[in-house]
């Protein structure tokens, strides 16, 4: 990172808010979390329809829950709601409103899906919980969104139909229609999730967006039915409230609702921004996203709502790396650059400090720690900082480089790829233990500490595994592969290396040692087979089958187990004959055409039985 002394950034902005329904959204945010997403079409056309926002980082979280009211927000302004038709719809609903304890946020929204029966009464027992907002399930959100085509775009609801889904016995009664309408119009797909609706599965923010996106194309075609909208002449009237606040900004939330705090001495003020207001900035237009802590403000507001807000702001930026925090009456941070200049600032109650991205106490940052601190003259606004040291997970993927200056290319927690120069100044360790770069692998799970830029640690953990079971099958060749039979019953193959070390019943062994049904118990470090501990237990089988010879003098029997396929199972002096009433018999006792079945053990050179029982006589 270069620096420079004090790196100054100075910013004088003037902010004016109007109404003007031309400008009354600002361009489309590009959310940094959807770029190769299934579902980022959908995400990108609703934000654009103004259905939804993402968060005030800039991130839509498509793998989130989202909540009943939440997807009642979206799918009220799918049919065309608009935060200006609230009051009429909330002084309709307030009873019920009130009584399911509705959030202010989506009481709106809530009586405007009431209005259109998007949303019936019976459905609000269920979108509050002991003031928590509950999350959607598939089966809900179905229902909602047959009702917008249903009501809003006219779309019959059958009577008579077939739910495709293999779940199909758990799907609500109620939700079924729906349901089926959606899968008719393409919005549901029967092949997804395996076959299964999952009714009851909590859905994800990606599948609403998908859902939505795509209701709102069959709303663009225009059928019949539209959603009802409320008469001018019952609207109640209005009696504005306007006033002038002045202060500076306290505190900016970007979101659904943009929303901010101003501040006049100990007095604090929240209010919304109109969403069809016109931002300026030295009399050029521009959005919410431009007022920022510490300006000074003055608003109009009308029914506790801003329509018209000037700022004016000039800021400065400082670069360097937190030296101390100086407590007592006026309470200084002081700041050093890279030539070891010291400047203080000013810290009051109202500077914000934030460390990686978190809001943290002042007493948190460390001396070294690299801070920017925004300031107005030589009062502190907020400081944001960023440990000297940082630790990053991974695991990694490739090696290069040579001598002193070594590279690792690492594929870090949060799936992007980073390369590392290695020097030797570095602290190398691999499962506890110092080692050289050389020891390090490829596979290996590292925590990579660096200071600034530099790379100071790094430390790796091999990635080890044990499998267990039977050999099954042994291929030699230029590359030397293992299948072992699991427990489970599932086999997988193994590629054994020439360091591999080979061990049989505690002795060292060879490939060639190995047979067929040993027990075997591999050591496998990052996909790579480091040893095997192998037994002559052998594994038991069971044959059953039509008796085609017997031979008394080899002390074998042959037995037809199959359509085509015919075993020799050999007996000795331990093998215990039983008939069908489960007596004790002798070999002799046995004929052919008999069907018996063999317990017995099976090396993989030969199969020795220790019972035979007779089940039926010729």
């Amino acid at each position: 990172m270069s620096r420079t002394k004090f790196r100054t950034a100075v910013a004088m902005v003037t902010l004016s808010v109007t109404l003007s329904s031309a400008l009354s959204f600002a361009a489309p945010t590009v959310f940094t979390d959807i770029s190769g997403h299934w579902a980022k079409e959908y995400i990108e056309d609703i934000y654009n329809r103004k259905i939804t926002t993402g968060y005030p980082d800039a991130t839509f979280k498509p793998q989130g829950n989202i909540t009943k009211l939440e997807t009642i927000v979206m799918i009220s302004k799918l049919m065309g709601y608009t935060d200006n038709e609230a009051g009429y719809y909330t002084n309709k609903y307030k009873q019920e409103l009130e009584q399911y304890k509705i959030p202010a946020w989506a009481q709106g929204a809530t009586a405007y899906a009431l209005f259109n029966d998007i949303l019936l009464k019976e459905d609000l027992t269920g979108l509050v919980s002991s003031g928590k907002n509950l999350d959607a399930k598939r089966h809900e959100v179905a229902t909602y969104i047959g009702r917008v085509l249903q009501y809003g775009a006219g779309e019959q609801i059958g009577t008579i139909y077939v739910i495709p889904y293999i779940d199909e016995m758990s799907i609500p009664t109620a939700a079924a229609p729906y349901i089926d309408l959606l899968l008719k119009k393409g919005i549901l797909d029967k092949e997804s999730n395996n076959g299964r609706f999952l009714p009851d599965n909590l859905i994800s923010r990606a599948e609403v967006s998908k859902l939505a996106s795509l209701a709102a194309k069959i709303l663009d075609k225009g059928s019949s039915g539209n959603p009802t909208t409320p008469p001018t002449t019952t609207l109640p009237p209005t009696n504005t409230v306007r006033e002038t606040i002045n202060g500076e900004v306290d505190n900016v939330i970007l979101g659904t609702k943009n929303i901010i705090s101003i501040a006049n001495g100990s007095k604090q003020q929240i209010y919304d921004i109109a969403s069809n207001a016109n931002i300026t900035v030295d009399g050029k237009t521009a959005t919410a996203k431009q007022l920022e802590i510490g300006q000074s403000v003055t608003a109009i507001v009308e029914d506790d709502i801003i329509i018209d807000i000037k700022a004016i702001t000039t800021e400065e930026v400082l670069e360097g790396y937190f030296y101390y925090y100086l407590e007592g009456r006026d309470p200084k941070v002081f700041i050093k650059d890279d030539k070891d200049n010291v400047k203080g600032l000013s810290f009051t109650t109202s500077s914000k400090v934030y460390l990686m991205d978190k809001s943290v106490n002042i007493k948190d940052l460390t001396p070294g720690d690299i801070i920017y601190i925004t300031h107005i003259d030589e009062e502190i606004i907020k400081i944001e900082a960023e440990t000297k040291e940082k630790t990053l997970d991974g695991v990694v993927k490739s090696k290069g480089g040579s001598k002193d200056k070594y590279t690792l290319e690492v594929l870090l927690d949060d799936n992007t790829r980073e390369t590392f120069t290695i020097t030797s100044k570095a602290t190398l360790k691999r499962d506890r233990k110092t080692v050289s770069f050389d020891e390090i692998k490829v596979g290996d799970e590292v925590k990579i500490t660096k200071e600034y830029e530099t790379v100071t640690y790094v430390n790796a953990s091999s990635v080890q595994e044990t499998v267990e079971g039977y050999i099954k099958k042994i291929d030699i060749g230029q590359k030397t592969q293992i299948t072992i039979e699991k427990d489970d019953k599932t086999t997988e193959t193994f590629v054994l290396t020439p360091n591999t070390t080979i061990m049989i019943e505690d002795e060292k062994a060879g490939i060639y040692d190995l047979r067929l049904n040993y027990q075997v118990e591999l050591e496998i470090e990052n996909g790579e087979v480091v040893s095997m501990e192998t037994y002559r237990k052998l594994k038991g089988a069971s044959y059953e089958g039509k008796v085609t010879y017997m031979d008394s003098r080899k002390g074998n029997i042959e037995l037809q187990v199959g359509a085509r396929e015919e075993i020799i199972v050999d007996v000795d002096d331990n093998t215990i004959y039983n008939d069908e009433d489960g007596r004790i018999i002798r070999f002799r006792d046995i004929n052919v055409g008999d069907e018996i079945v063999i317990y017995a053990e099976d090396n993989g050179n030969y199969i020795v039985a220790k019972r035979v029982l007779v089940m039926i006589r010729r």
